[in-house]
């Protein structure tokens, strides 16, 4: 389980293992903050800047997505990007990487949370981990599962697990994309699908089999939750009665754990089949949060895990992943589950429901839920109505064929933002605004049947991604809905990345930081020392050898040590000369030094 008031578990999960660097990751998710997104080319790089609360230092940010974002292809529902809190100019390295998708089937959303990562290591070993969760790449505060399994790359086919469920998964990735994919992206998916016939995952401590699920995809079945009059406990933030009671019925015992607003709408015939109903604890409810699930849009309480637990004789089989117990989910959704087979000693619903004295379980987490004796207010249906306007409109725009353009501005370096394509009717109930993101609210422009155009933008207020507010109104009541849309764009400057990389290099410190950073063995501790002082005299003192770490010591220990730094240094140099005016950020004598450590750096690679 993860714990409800931190991402640790899920960077940790996707930290390299020892000598190994990130070659490729491919990631699934339903919605998407951009700033979450933000924190993973960081765990790839520098784990240790992330916070708990999800603050991230921004030179490390900015290192890791020049190394990484390129290598990163997150997939995620169309329509489900948060609108960020405020403009953050390091957005513009994630356009690339992020790509939206429908399914299928209308009535159905994108709905996995995995991750598949590939890993480069000494002499030329390849290393896999696949990350199947409940969470989204998100800072919400639920209750979510993680499993994640590691492998590596063998020289001969492997059977156990099968592996062609999940290549056809990824397989089908491109396909529901709602603009084409880049060549780059799909070049990638098709090795890694590749690969994975020849991947043996390690199987976690007590399971003695597992089997890739995914749903909604070519060739994919839902699982079988049979024979079906055996014990099965269902743990599912959200319900449906029709999928309750077919997979309910007939057994000698079922248990449901859920949300008390998703049980107190279910009939009482159906609530006695259970024989245990539960809900968190309250002391286990972080703050409520946001996230559409296919259904509808609805605040979560602390439980998100979905989890399905089948004794059979004895042996045990778990499902978790991103299915929530719909018929949403295994009908019309895109989602992915993951068996585990073990003994019903060590996975089973008794063990899991174990109460243990000497340390916290799940279980304590638990209390057992009764019917009220009274029955709830109903919803108010110009509530309801409301807010089915918002999500068919929502709907709408995500699969509308918009696009973006952009044209220089007669103001110097600004530029013409002009969204426009073949704009959807959003119903007379509904109105709303957009804007780049890189701009703030009170400058987005109301949605018409025409181009939507902003004059003089800077460099730092273009973006791909789209902030969307929508209103829903009747009588004196209204609903909103924000989100946000990547949508391509035409009309980019080349040479964008490393103005940017210029502009948020402002002075010579900031340099010196981020050389502190490239270089040193604790790089994150240095980064934190060189921040407590940012004069020019602070600069001076470290190239002089006043300081504990003098440069000229510094780059010759990488020269040995870890010369594969100093070409990180190099292609930072090299992109600052193509943006100007490098001269105004590297301190007097810098050049001299670096010039010569290069060329013993050049030396020795030719000498290889």
């Amino acid at each position: 389980m993860l714990e409800p008031n931190t991402r640790k578990l899920l960077l940790d999960c996707l930290q390299p293992p020892d000598e190994f660097v990130l070659d490729r990751a491919i990631g699934t998710t339903y919605s998407l903050d951009l700033y979450a997104l933000l924190s993973v080319p960081v765990a790839f790089v520098f784990r240790e800047a992330v916070t708990d609360d999800g603050q991230i230092d921004p030179l490390a940010t900015l290192e890791a997505l020049r190394r990484h974002a390129a290598n990163i292809h997150v997939f995620c529902q169309a329509g489900a990007i948060h609108v960020p809190r405020g403009q953050e100019r390091l957005f513009a390295y994630l356009e690339e990487s992020v790509i939206p998708v429908s399914p299928p089937s209308e009535s159905g959303v994108f709905h996995p949370k995995t991750w598949l990562l590939r890993f480069a290591g000494p002499d030329d070993a390849i290393a896999y981990r696949f990350v199947c969760l409940s969470r989204n790449l998100t800072f919400d505060r639920s209750w979510d599962t993680v499993l994640a399994l590691d492998g590596q790359l063998q020289g001969t086919r492997v059977r156990d697990p099968d592996p062609q469920p999940l290549r056809d998964f990824l397989a089908a990735l491109p396909g529901l994309a709602r603009r084409p994919v880049r060549e780059e992206t799909r070049s990638a998916i098709r090795r890694v699908a590749d690969e994975l016939s020849y991947v043996s995952f390690d199987l976690p401590q007590d399971v003695d089999a597992i089997r890739f699920c995914p749903l909604g995809v070519p060739g994919a079945a839902p699982p079988s939750f049979s024979p079906s009059h055996r014990p099965l406990l269902i743990a599912s933030p959200f319900l449906s009665e029709e999928w309750l009671k077919q997979h309910a019925q007939g057994r000698s015992a079922t248990y449901l754990i859920s949300r008390e607003d998703q049980l107190l709408g279910l009939p009482a015939p159906l609530l006695d089949q259970f024989k245990e109903r539960y809900t968190l604890v309250q002391e286990a409810t972080p703050e409520e949060d946001m996230e559409a699930q296919g259904e509808d849009e609805d605040l979560l309480d602390g439980l998100h895990a979905k989890l399905f637990v089948m004794d059979d004789g004895w042996d045990a089989h778990v499902w978790t992943g991103s299915a929530n117990a719909t018929n949403a989910a295994f009908h019309h959704n895109v989602e992915m589950l993951v068996e585990l087979i073990g003994k019903k000693s060590k996975l089973g619903i008794d063990t899991l429901l174990a109460e243990n004295d000497n340390e916290t379980s799940f279980r304590h987490l638990l209390d057992i839920w009764r019917s009220p004796e009274t029955e709830p207010d109903k919803s108010d249906p110009v509530i309801q109505r409301l807010e089915e306007h918002l999500y068919v409109a929502q709907r709408a725009l995500a699969r509308a064929e918009l696009g973006i353009s952009l044209t220089e501005s007669d103001t110097d370096d600004h530029y013409a933002w002009t969204l426009n394509g073949k704009w959807p009717r959003l119903g007379d109930a509904v109105s709303g605004v957009v804007r780049p993101i890189g701009l703030e609210p009170e400058q987005a422009r109301p949605i018409s049947r025409e181009a939507v155009r902003f004059d003089a933008i800077t460099l730092e207020g273009i973006s791909a991604f789209v902030a969307v507010e929508l209103t829903a109104s009747e009588a004196d009541q209204a609903r909103k809905a924000r989100f946000v849309l990547r949508l391509p764009i035409k009309g980019l400057p080349e040479d964008r990345a490393n103005r940017l990389l210029r502009r948020m290099l402002q002075d010579r410190s900031q340099f010196m930081r981020l050389l502190v950073l490239l270089l040193a063995d604790d790089g994150l501790d240095a980064l934190m020392s060189a921040s407590t002082g940012d004069s020019h005299a602070d600069v001076g003192q470290w190239l002089a050898g006043d300081t504990d770490t003098p440069v000229l010591e510094t780059l010759l220990k990488a020269l040995d040590r870890s010369p594969e730094r100093l070409d990180q240094i190099k292609r930072l140099l090299d992109d600052l000369s193509d943006s100007g005016n490098i001269d105004l950020l590297l301190p007097d004598g810098f050049l001299a030094i670096w010039e010569a450590v290069w060329a013993n750096r050049k030396h020795a690679t030719t000498d290889v």
